[in-house]
């Protein structure tokens, strides 16, 4: 960004707007900025946002935690071993560029490795987008009243529903992406629970490492509250849990909306 800007500052006049206005939509195109409209009361303004400059983190958005009534946290977590370097500043910048459509307003904060949404009319829902070696998380958590109950789970839906796509369209944009493959995921409550389990990598029991952390595939869609999981390395009683508004990711009062042509 500073050569870019070094190289404005040797132009002047209508070429300089034209170089910059050239760049930054090259940029766009290439998923490298993100351009988000920020609607005042009488006036329109454009941020432009760089997610893959960013080395700055949060320590206090891996801590964030769903309600009760939220959906739970949801994982990516990639078949390969590790989430390819580039994608999630590539997939921030379409989000920026999309969530709009999703009733986002507010122009989202940015860190290292996250980022934090504000969607709904008022801004009553947070979606938090993390990314570790291995997997990309989303906390998604409200802050409404149990009236926008419903409004929230649809916004919960459509936002996994988009997500999903952006990851597919990306793996087919960029060829080095080909081979990509991931599973939706779910934190394994039983592991996490035990004592006797070890973390292989630390060597301890209860190892709050994200990319250490025991992760069960989600086999289909799920359409029931309360969702029933085993674990195949507990043995017994232990290896069973329940899950509870895992169905919010999926199932809604309405249908699906593809926001994508």
């Amino acid at each position: 960004m500073q050569l870019i800007n070094k190289v404005f500052e040797d132009l002047h006049g209508s070429g300089k707007e034209a170089l910059q206005r050239s760049v930054l939509d090259m940029m766009e195109k290439y998923g490298f900025l993100a351009k988000f409209h920020h609607h005042h009361s009488n006036s329109t303004e454009i941020k432009y946002f760089f997610p893959a400059q960013l080395r700055v983190s949060h320590p206090e958005l891996w801590k964030l935690t769903p309600q009760e009534s939220d959906p739970c946290s949801l994982i990516f977590n990639f078949c390969n071993g590790f989430v390819p370097h580039g994608l999630f500043p590539q997939l921030v910048s379409h989000l920026i560029t999309l969530f709009p459509k999703l009733e986002c307003t507010k122009h989202p904060k940015l860190y290292c490795n996250g980022a934090h949404f504000l969607l709904g009319k008022k801004s009553q829902f947070d979606l938090v987008l993390l990314c570790s070696k291995h997997c990309i998380k989303l906390v998604f958590k409200g802050y409404d009243t149990d009236s926008e109950q419903v409004a929230g789970n649809s916004l919960a839906v459509q936002v996994r529903t988009l997500i999903e796509q952006e990851l597919e369209r990306l793996c087919k944009q960029w060829h080095w992406l080909g081979n990509v493959h991931y599973d939706v995921c779910i934190s394994c409550s039983a592991c996490e629970s035990s004592s006797a389990t070890q973390c292989k990598r630390h060597k301890s029991a209860s190892c709050l490492d994200q990319d250490c952390m025991h992760l069960l595939p989600i086999s289909s869609v799920v359409n029931e509250p309360v969702t029933l999981f085993t674990c195949p390395e507990q043995v017994g009683e232990h290896s069973r849990f329940t899950l509870t508004n895992l169905h919010k990711w999926y199932s809604s009062s309405t249908s699906e909306v593809t926001v994508l042509e």
